[in-house]
């Protein structure tokens, strides 16, 4: 008995990420009503309720010691009902027992029950940093460095994150649109730059380099925004002024945040050789660390390509450390298929497009291999797992329904495995007959049917080519072991600079870019399917980011109240309740206005974050793996080392 069971898989998968949502978001507020509760209980406080949420009850029970333990509507946060500390009506409903009728409660008392909840999450906090001190969290080798390993020369390599070799290999209407403005940091940062400070704030690494310049608020004489770096060239300190560019993460949610444009460096110790590849015929050998190209040091894989690039298909000389020695080899870089072979389809649309001035209409359809295929990838007759639908330039709609991300199943009545079946068949139709595709909709996961114009052409667009070597680097990542307090001071600083940049009008970071149950129950989701360590990490970061913003002296939270009690025991006498009522109402009233457009960007930015993961998933099927490629034929041995 045979079948799909990968459903099964995928269920066991929701199940873990669902409940590590669970257990790390909801015990987060669960964990900080707790430290009210028991806080309360401690000093004899009379206890109405113990909510998770907060608005109206959904469902709940009456426990024996007569609070109404209860799940309310509205999941962004929770509160324990407490009659003799404030009047929360608005929020927590009416109370069991007047206030009144209660006796009074000391400030030591008052205080002590308000901070509870923050002990408590620091406390989770704690915990879960020293589950983390053993387990590790696994981070890029790359990024615990401060060298400088690359610099992107033009603000849409930076944008895309690709090399301008690579963004040129990219095909259809949605391909992006090459900005060949200067990047930031081009012509003033060099490879092999030491960054030590941002705006003055030491760095240690790269993650700290991108946080301080993504929170930073620095302005030129223009308004754009600017940031002073730091850096150790040659031995010499000296400071230097960049602008960053502004760089889109989510085009639903519009997220930017600032970027110089720099990549750390890179691990450049030869793991593998491809067969057949220059590099084998070169001698080099597994465990060689390249330190030069052409005489010029180099720091990472992007760098080298560069070279490569300018040395225009002549040889390289590399000067590699190869155990206690340096050994010179010479390298001729080959031509190598760096995508894959797609089917195109085109059918003459008559006038040109007003999008992009075509003059017909095109469909690519592009291979998913198996993981496993061994296979050449590059060659169209090498069978897929599926064929996906990559671009689709329809003008006119000749090509109905059919979008990026459909699946092609038939043509003209006949399974196709190749990319070559696919153009093989359409070639077989008829002339002056029509051609019939079936297709699975993305949607509707259903079958649909396409009947395509008879003078329709098709024909196999081959490979991308590229320049390379034949060589995989080591690229491992490493776990670090961080020790709590280091933990606690990290997480302090990250918190108090986003808030720095939050209330400063001359950053990029404003109230559009915070989230909210919606963004981190989704991030938990993604980091426990991927490495639950990172999921227990952000959790911690969580727990101490609820425990700084609770103090925060802003009615409805934490520190409002210790603010109204404070000033009380000042004055001496107790705040009018009706000033608490309506201070409690306004800010509950912001409050949730707060929470509704944050839940509105979380959605757009889950948007957002779906149609680019869609993009880059199509795009990783097109642009083949390092360990994908394959050298076609063996090269001329190069000449011999020296």
């Amino acid at each position: 008995m045979t079948g799909d069971f990968s459903w099964i898989s995928g269920l066991f998968t929701n199940m873990w990420g669902w409940g590590f949502v669970i257990v790390l978001l909801v015990g987060s507020i669960f964990v900080h009503e707790l430290g009210h509760f028991l806080a309360a209980r401690w000093r004899g406080l009379k206890v109405d309720s113990f909510s998770i949420g907060i608005g109206p009850r959904l469902f709940g029970w009456k426990g024996k010691d007569g609070v109404d333990y209860r799940i309310s509507w509205l999941p962004i946060g929770g509160f324990v009902s407490l009659p003799q500390l404030a009047d929360l009506r608005e929020l927590e409903g009416e109370p069991s027992t007047e206030a009144r009728d209660l006796p009074s409660v000391s400030y030591l008392d008052k205080m002590i029950v308000i901070s509870a909840g923050v002990v408590f999450n620091l406390l989770f906090a704690l915990f879960l940093s020293l589950l983390l001190w053993p387990l590790g969290v696994s981070v890029p080798a790359s990024a615990q460095t401060q060298v400088v390993g690359y610099v992107y020369h033009t603000v849409g390599e930076l944008r895309e994150g690709m090399q301008k070799r690579e963004l040129a290999l990219l095909r259809g209407p949605d391909a992006p649109k090459l900005d060949d403005t200067p990047a930031p940091s081009f012509g003033k940062i060099l490879p092999g730059d030491h960054i030590l400070a941002v705006d003055g704030k030491p760095v240690r690494d790269f993650r700290e380099l991108s946080e301080a310049v993504a929170f930073s608020s620095g302005r030129d004489q223009q308004n754009h925004p600017k940031v002073t770096l730091t850096i150790e060239r040659d031995g010499v300190r000296q400071d230097i002024d960049v602008l960053p560019a502004l760089v889109d993460t989510n085009s639903r949610s519009g997220d930017a945040i600032r970027d110089v444009g720099l990549a750390p460096a890179g691990d450049l110790t030869v793991d593998d050789i491809q067969p057949n590849s220059p590099a084998l015929w070169a001698h080099l050998q597994k465990g060689d660390k390249i330190l030069t190209v052409n005489g010029q040091r180099v720091y990472s894989t992007l760098q080298v390509n560069d070279l490569m690039d300018a040395a225009g298909g002549q040889p390289l000389v590399l000067t590699v450390q190869r155990g206690e020695k340096q050994v010179e080899l010479s390298l001729q870089p080959l031509p190598i298929p760096r995508t894959t072979p797609l089917a195109t389809i085109t059918v003459p649309s008559g006038a040109p497009s007003p999008k992009d001035g075509a003059s017909e209409s095109s469909v690519d359809v592009l291979p998913v291999y198996a993981r496993d295929e061994h296979g050449n990838r590059a060659s169209p007759a090498t069978l897929v797992e599926s064929l996906l639908v990559w671009n689709v330039d329809n003008h006119g709609g000749v090509f109905g329904a059919l979008r990026p991300g459909d699946y092609l199943l038939k043509v003209n009545g006949t399974p196709v495995n190749s990319i070559q079946q696919v153009v093989d068949a359409l070639k077989a139709t008829p002339a002056g007959q029509a051609a019939a595709l079936v297709y699975i909709n993305q949607d509707t996961h259903a079958n649909a049917s396409l009947t395509l114009p008879v003078n329709f052409s098709a024909a196999v667009t081959p490979p991308g080519m590229t320049n390379r070597m034949g060589v995989l680097f080591l690229n491992a990542p490493s776990t670090e072991h961080t020790a709590p307090l280091a933990q606690f001071a990290r997480a302090f600083g990250q918190i108090f600079s986003m808030l720095g940049s939050l209330f400063n009008p001359h950053s990029n970071i404003g109230i559009g870019q915070l989230t909210g149950p919606i963004g981190i129950s989704r991030l938990i989701y993604q980091l426990s399917i991927e490495d639950v360590r990172a999921a227990l990490w952000f959790a911690f970061i969580v727990n101490v980011n609820l425990a700084i913003l609770n103090l925060l002296p802003i009615p409805v939270l934490d520190g409002g109240h210790i603010l109204f009690f404070t000033i009380a025991r000042l004055r001496r006498r107790e705040l009018p309740i009706k000033f608490i009522a309506a201070a409690q109402g306004v800010c509950m009233v912001l409050f949730l206005s707060l929470a509704l457009y944050v839940s509105i960007k979380d959605s757009r930015r889950w948007m957002g974050d779906s149609e680019r993961e869609s993009e880059f998933l199509r795009d990783r099927y097109y642009i083949l793996p390092d360990d994908g490629m394959k050298f076609p034929a063996t090269p001329t041995p190069a000449p011999p080392q020296h």
